[in-house]
């Protein structure tokens, strides 16, 4: 049975390996459910500039072939993409800013062909270096990036509440919850609100996939 979920519960507990059907109940989604959401928060016009509009049940196949939670990767490439429109959508097909680093998001982002090919590469890209034992980028910070965090976020670090916060985040990611949105937050993304901003976007779904099943849909 689907139940709300609050957007802490998706940063911290979540496991983003997590099939849809064990999250969600029901026997999980459908392409339909992606559709239909993208079409309550787009105007028609919006809907033909979104990439991966009509592409949904990639997310899905990605989930089966990846083992990456189809609802994450389809809310991550929303983030990421704005909606599906942005500039990097349109000319590389890559919808999660994969390889896009801050200092040459464009030339560095990575390139595909085809939206189906784009969802389900990247998505195994993910899963392969960021959420598996082992993987190149599945383990938080050491203590000496950690260190150069503090001295590059000067700002930030002057705040013994971030340390703290940071500190318990560490803990939580490399003893007890590594494959969680706050932890891939930490070596995907630099900007601190990273899991937050996409764990909106996933409670938001659930909440509309929630919707229409209270209405048979």
């Amino acid at each position: 049975m689907m139940t709300p979920v609050t957007v802490t519960q998706i940063v911290q507990d979540f496991d983003l390996r997590t099939k849809t059907p064990n999250w969600l109940g029901n026997g999980g989604i459908k392409a339909e459910d992606f559709k239909g959401f993208l079409d309550d928060h787009l105007l028609p016009a919006q809907r033909k500039d979104c990439r991966f509009y009509n592409h949904c049940q990639a997310f899905l196949d990605s989930e089966g072939k990846n083992g990456e939670n189809a609802v994450f990767n389809f809310c991550h490439s929303i983030h990421e993409s704005d909606w599906g429109r942005s500039y990097i959508a349109h000319r590389k097909l890559n919808f999660r800013g994969y390889g896009a680093v801050d200092n040459n998001p464009v030339g560095g982002a990575y390139a595909f062909k085809a939206v189906d090919d784009s969802i389900l590469a990247i998505s195994a890209k993910i899963k392969r270096n960021y959420l598996m034992e082992g993987g190149k980028y599945s383990v938080p910070f050491t203590e000496k990036e950690f260190d150069h965090q503090l001295r590059t976020n000067k700002a930030w670090a002057s705040s013994p509440e971030n340390l703290a916060r940071w500190r318990e985040k560490r803990l939580r990611c490399k003893e007890v919850k590594p494959f969680t949105l706050e932890c891939l937050n930490e070596r995907y993304a630099s900007h601190a609100n990273w899991d937050t901003s996409i764990a909106q976007l996933m409670k938001q779904f659930v909440e509309y996939v929630i919707g229409r099943r209270g209405h048979g849909k």
